[in-house]
């Protein structure tokens, strides 16, 4: 199984830092974070590109630079202080932590977003994962995808890996399906903007890769730890503002495309197919959540599989009080907002497997 590693180069991401594309617009904000942002990657997310594009930060008394980095050195520019946080893949922050790097895991991004296609010849027999002993299955490596079908497989089907079931790993989407198209693999995980292309290419759609496993976790928000303890209150504020665009992105659509839009270049039909319809999407769910009832599933997953070699426990670099507390204001100061209540139940659900969760954490405000 191939190990994960990592690469600092302190003298790079110093160069890689200071030429990165921060905000230079004045503030009287007396807080301020520097948040990294994929310079090499179009990816969108609504809720925090909504918080950045309409200035809500600042309406929480918080100054945000968005500092522009490739993947290559944004999370290692975390790791070592050089930026804030970033809001990236899970694999990655989750290696960072188990390594002892300084990090904490704090909050989310999104979660959902794939889909899991059989060959024409098998599609109707695998319906049912039941049927999945003795296929083959193949997705990215590293991938959500593995790290679910892996963990489910195993958890509800007592599925051993390599025993009742192969799988096959591949660097991206457009090569899963290349390489597997001719039938000599049964199911594919792809994510949802390679879907159609699969069935272009003979594939039979099954069903959202949620369907497996609710809590199916994908990029998280990670913070520099020593930052994270010592600056608690730009933080809290940053959450806070994300919580208050939940709102826009679940109750305004209109309005955050029109905001998403010229930012992003894309389409109003892409937009709101990326984002809204969850047939095209593949369930995609954007929230701030943390999950760690979903992070802990991949992180003993990662562990289980050889990726990593950690004592460390998840707890130690994964941290759900400050989300709370941001909720928790968010919900005082709105009162008669019922979406936000609504997060504090979802919040409930999928982080309460937390240590001394039902000591800390009530369902009474």
């Amino acid at each position: 199984m191939k190990k994960i590693t990592k690469t600092i180069t302190l003298a790079f991401l110093a160069l890689t830092v200071a030429a990165g594309t921060g905000c230079k617009k004045k503030s009287t904000a007396k807080l301020s974070l520097n948040v990294g942002k994929r310079s090499d990657s179009n990816s969108i997310d609504p809720i925090i590109d909504t918080a950045r594009l309409e200035n809500l930060f600042e309406k929480n008394g918080l100054e945000v630079h968005f500092t522009g980095l490739p993947k290559s050195s944004l999370l290692n520019s975390v790791a070592v202080g050089k930026i804030d946080s970033s809001y990236l893949s899970i694999l990655y922050n989750l290696n960072l932590g188990a390594q002892g790097e300084d990090v904490i895991l704090f909050a989310g991004t999104m979660s959902g977003g794939q889909g899991v296609l059989a060959y024409k010849g098998v599609a109707d027999e695998v319906k049912n994962p039941k049927n999945w002993k003795g296929k083959t299955i193949a997705g990215q490596i590293g991938g959500t995808g593995e790290m679910v079908i892996k963990a489910v497989l195993n958890r509800d089907y007592g599925y051993v890996l390599d025993k009742d079931f192969k799988y096959k790993s591949f660097e991206t989407d457009a090569e899963t399906i290349a390489a597997c198209s001719k039938g000599n693999t049964d199911v594919i995980i792809v994510s949802n903007n390679f879907v159609d292309s699969a069935i272009k290419q003979g594939y039979v759609y099954l069903f959202p890769l949620t369907d497996l496993e609710d809590d199916f976790v994908c990029c998280r928000q990670m913070a520099n730890g020593t930052k994270f303890k010592n600056n608690r209150a730009a933080y809290l504020a940053w959450l806070k503002t994300v919580i208050e665009a939940y709102k826009i992105y679940k109750t305004e659509e209109k309005k955050t495309i029109d905001v998403l839009e010229k930012d992003s270049g894309q389409t109003r039909e892409w937009l709101h197919n990326f984002i809204y319809d969850l047939d095209k999407n593949q369930r995609r769910f954007y929230s701030p959540d943390p999950n760690y009832n979903g992070v802990k599933l991949y992180y003993d997953t990662m562990i289980k599989l050889g990726y990593i070699e950690t004592n460390r426990e998840l707890t130690e670099f994964f941290d759900i009080s400050l989300y709370a507390q941001a909720l928790k204001e968010v919900i005082k100061e709105n009162p008669e907002e019922q979406i936000y209540k609504d997060l504090w139940t979802y919040f409930l659900k999928h982080n309460n497997q937390y240590p001394d969760f039902a000591k800390n954490y009530s369902e009474n405000l």
